[in-house]
């Protein structure tokens, strides 16, 4: 019996393992399912991403039920570019540039990122960081 609880332990591991996707490689891949901005408010306080087919539209879906949608502009070794779509009925915010704003998103390891607007420097990233929730 032991022997075979080591086996489907090992299996399991194993599988979940496979299943890893590298972020600094694929990270919008990386960043699909649940993050919160901490592991305590995972329960609470969430926002799920997904993909379009095409893998040129995130979609965010927040335990609030609010939706939102951004645009893929440029993915980038353990990073990715976006645009949120605006809004119906307000106005789009923007840089210093005078374009709308956009987001890099920067994965710090595989389970926790920070951000950084398009029009501050590459060492500029938000003081607080999102975790997965798993």
């Amino acid at each position: 019996m032991f022997k075979k609880i080591i086996s489907c332990f090992i299996t399991l591991f194993l599988v979940s393992c496979a299943n890893t996707v590298d972020y600094q490689t694929q990270p919008l891949e990386a960043m699909l399912g649940k993050w919160s901005s901490s592991k305590e408010e995972c329960a609470t306080k969430w926002v799920e991403y997904s993909l379009s087919e095409d893998k040129k539209t995130k979609y965010l879906h927040y335990n609030t039920g609010k939706a939102q949608s951004a645009q893929i502009l440029s993915i980038g070794h353990g990073e990715f570019l976006i645009e949120y779509k605006k809004q119906p009925g307000t106005q789009p915010v923007l840089m210093t540039n005078g374009k709308p704003v956009t987001w890099w998103f920067v994965f710090i390891d595989d389970n926790t990122y920070r951000m950084r607007r398009g029009d501050w420097s590459k060492q500029g990233l938000t003081a607080g960081s999102w975790v997965r929730c798993i």
